[in-house]
């Protein structure tokens, strides 16, 4: 059976899970982040540590939906093996997985840059502050 709609299945289901994927990633690295503020910082560590609790539960929410979108693809993986040729299968597997890398990697730099623009901001306004003393 051939689904008039597929393409449109796929395109939205790229864009779901590329959405997916970037607060995947977001997440871990906020954990990441604070658990090296949990272990090197010196804070106050229960609301570390409430904050950790909640981004375990936003992960484990996001891993449910994970779950979810890897069923819809191998649905729609079988349904594309039903009407592309072999290599033409492998070229969109292969153009799917450069995809999500791609999406994640961006998504990483991104993080890291906002962390970097605001430790610059910190450092120039501890700078203005010590230089006005």
């Amino acid at each position: 059976m051939c689904d008039r709609n597929l393409g449109a299945k796929i395109q939205q289901h790229l864009e779901n899970s590329k959405e997916l994927l970037k607060l995947e990633t977001k997440l871990r690295y906020q954990m990441e982040k604070l658990k090296d503020h949990l272990n090197y910082g010196s804070g106050d560590q229960s609301e570390g540590l409430l904050e950790e609790s909640r981004l375990r539960r936003r992960l484990q929410d996001a891993a449910i939906l994970r779950n979810t979108y890897n069923r819809r693809e191998r649905d729609l993986e079988r349904q594309m093996i039903s009407i592309l040729e072999e290599e033409e299968n492998r070229q969109f597997n292969l153009y799917k997985d450069t995809l999500m890398r791609l999406v994640e990697d961006h998504r990483i730099v991104e993080d890291r840059i906002a962390d970097a623009q605001l430790q610059l901001r910190t450092l120039h306004t501890t700078n203005r502050v010590s230089c006005s003393s």
